[in-house]
């Protein structure tokens, strides 16, 4: 078999690694806790079409085959909520480009505004609205779904550990320390960083270019006025599983706390009322708060190894795109680690 690979962190992209890299090499993952992370905290919409203009992702494509092929590795599909997401309208600037991202491509189609009141009875969309394929998942259970599918594999998981360091050996390998516990060190020939907002305390020389958002879902009863109902997409989100709702999200670039806060959660509940009047007064189960990790300008994710630290790797920066990304590049990451000249330069580690 190939390598010893140390994955960093049981997240999207460490679950996600973790499955795809033991179908060929030795892998052993330190999971840590996702409590604060963005996986803890994500409402779970896989979005192919996301911004103000409904861009499509990143290889839209291929990402939503890697996600649908991932669900299917990791019997995670009873756990899928697969509807459309409905984006209604804001403005007559948004709905021009809403139509216009409609006739460029199969992943979207444009209601107007008399379809989307006959199609979904109750829901505010006075300009018209923005029909995308998507769906919603658990990102924590799926997450714990995709690590016991990569023990399957071989893997070795570490559920309540955390790395604190790491270090190079005289053979060409890293070195990794752990919290309190046994075993207190690990070696391995590559150390793949899922870190998050981690990250750039374990590579402090590093300079990448990083940048880190709290985010804050709510999590609410699910009236019975939303049956049949959509996923939801305008100022905030909407996702919609059997027997709760995540709302969402609020995006601070500057802060002092990473946990919850009241006012955070009145604009989530305001917002989510403005997309259907049945939603207001929702009784509140659960607030969560974390942070996402973007890449600043491509707010693309970021693979492969860290500058000048050949055997040590960094897979971050997944933003809002976490479901489509993650089982992407992580299904490509055994090509990558074969030959990083591979990884594709628009997110190779800069």
């Amino acid at each position: 078999m190939g390598m010893s690979i140390i994955i960093a962190g049981g997240g999207l992209a460490g679950s996600c690694a973790a499955l795809y890299l033991s179908q060929t090499h030795h892998v052993t993952v330190v999971a840590g806790s996702i409590v604060g992370s963005a996986s803890a905290v994500g409402a779970g919409l896989v979005n192919p079409m996301l911004g103000r203009q409904a861009k499509r992702v990143w290889r839209a494509d291929d990402a939503i085959g890697a996600f649908n092929e991932t669900v299917r590795a990791v019997g995670a599909e009873p756990s899928v909520a697969r509807l459309p997401i409905l984006r209604p309208a804001r403005d007559a600037k948004q709905q021009r480009k809403f139509v216009a991202a409609a006739g460029a491509t199969h992943l979207g189609e444009w209601l107007e505004a008399a379809q989307s009141a006959e199609s979904y009875p109750g829901i505010t969309a006075p300009l018209g609205a923005l029909r995308v394929a998507g769906a919603a998942v658990d990102i924590p259970e799926f997450c714990e779904r995709v690590l016991s599918a990569a023990e399957a594999n071989g893997a070795r998981v570490l559920r309540e550990r955390r790395i604190t360091s790491w270090s190079s050996t005289e053979r060409g390998g890293v070195s990794v320390g752990l919290d309190s516990g046994e075993p207190a060190k690990l070696e391995g020939s590559l150390l793949l960083l899922c870190t998050g907002a981690a990250s750039p305390s374990l590579l402090p020389d590093a300079n990448l270019s990083l940048h880190l958002i709290k985010g804050q879902t709510v999590q609410t009863d699910r009236p019975s006025a939303t049956d049949g109902w959509p996923h939801l997409a305008g100022a905030g989100y909407v996702a919609m599983y059997a027997d709760h709702l995540i709302l969402g999200s609020s995006y601070e670039h500057s802060f002092t706390s990473a946990e919850p806060t009241a006012e955070a959660t009145a604009t989530i509940l305001e917002k989510a009322g403005r997309l259907a009047p049945s939603l207001r007064g929702l009784g509140v189960r659960e607030v969560r708060a974390g942070g996402r990790v973007t890449v600043p300008r491509s707010y693309l994710p970021m693979i492969g190894p860290v500058p000048g630290q050949h055997r040590v790797w960094i897979f971050t920066g997944l933003g809002s795109k976490g479901l489509l990304m993650a089982p992407l590049l992580a299904s490509e990451l055994p090509a990558y680690v074969s030959d990083d000249r591979t990884i594709p330069v628009e997110v190779r580690p800069r």
